[in-house]
């Protein structure tokens, strides 16, 4: 478990509790999307997600929505990099499902854009900004389903043209302040670690769900080892730091 005075706003606990705040939050989002959204009207951090009792939950970050109606799902993601794409998926059905009641018609469905804030590049073509949207191959067109999925590899700030968007990927990898936005969460951040309100809501977080935490720390030890063995590491070496069998090293 991190020390609570150590987080940062890379981590989940840190990045939903700065995203609590409306304001902040919509202008986080803005900075996200590079344009003018409208007023944040209900925001529900943490959100829980289960379609049914045996399927897969998805816990939300953040999923805010503004005075058109908009959805807005903002996740810091730490980990499964490889698999972002299919996580993507999962959390844009599972949030179209969760939006309509019984009787809704299709043409219902919230606009919904989804921001996947990471600190690697998830897909390898060194850069920082990926804008995903549905797209037709016999038409040569996107086809508009109300739907757009970005993912944003702040590690490449540098390369980041606006300028407001730069400032902000630079505060989430070094912390650094360079912007108005990047001091208030930072001013924010500190607020956050002096309340023992929000200490104690961490620790019974990490207390109530452990599994997601075991998950959490299994996934970065598989991307460990997997790198480890992408650059020729031997896998007595890779066992001896990951801690893991030769079988599930020779699987990765």
């Amino acid at each position: 478990m991190k020390e609570f005075d150590e987080l940062t706003i890379q981590d989940d606990f840190m990045f939903y509790k700065v995203m609590q705040n409306k304001k902040l939050c919509g202008k986080i989002i803005q900075t996200l999307l590079g344009n003018k959204i409208g007023k944040i009207v209900e925001l529900i951090p943490q959100n829980i997600i289960k379609n049914t009792y045996s399927s897969k939950g998805v816990r939300l970050d953040v999923l805010a929505k503004d005075e058109e109606q908009k959805l807005y799902n903002i996740e810091m993601q730490m980990m499964n990099e490889h698999y972002i794409i299919f996580r993507l998926r999962y959390y844009q059905a599972s949030i179209d499902i969760s939006s309509l009641e019984a009787g809704q018609g299709y043409d219902e469905l919230p606009n919904v854009i989804i921001v996947f804030l990471c600190n690697k590049d998830p897909l390898g073509y060194n850069l920082p900004l990926y804008t995903l949207k549905n797209y037709c191959l016999q038409t040569n067109s996107i086809v508009d389903d109300g739907t757009t999925h970005i993912i944003i590899n702040y590690s490449l700030y540098e390369l980041i043209e606006d300028k407001e968007l730069r400032a902000f990927c630079r505060y989430c990898k070094t912390k650094e302040i360079t912007s108005k936005l990047t001091e208030e969460v930072d001013c924010m951040i500190n607020n956050i670690k002096q309340s023992e309100l929000a200490k104690q809501e961490y620790t019974f977080l990490f207390n109530r769900y452990p599994d997601d935490i075991q998950l959490a720390m299994k996934e970065g030890i598989l991307t460990t080892a997997r790198r480890m063995k992408e650059n020729n590491f031997d896998i007595p070496t890779i066992a001896k730091i990951t801690g893991l069998s030769k079988q599930e090293i020779e699987r990765l």
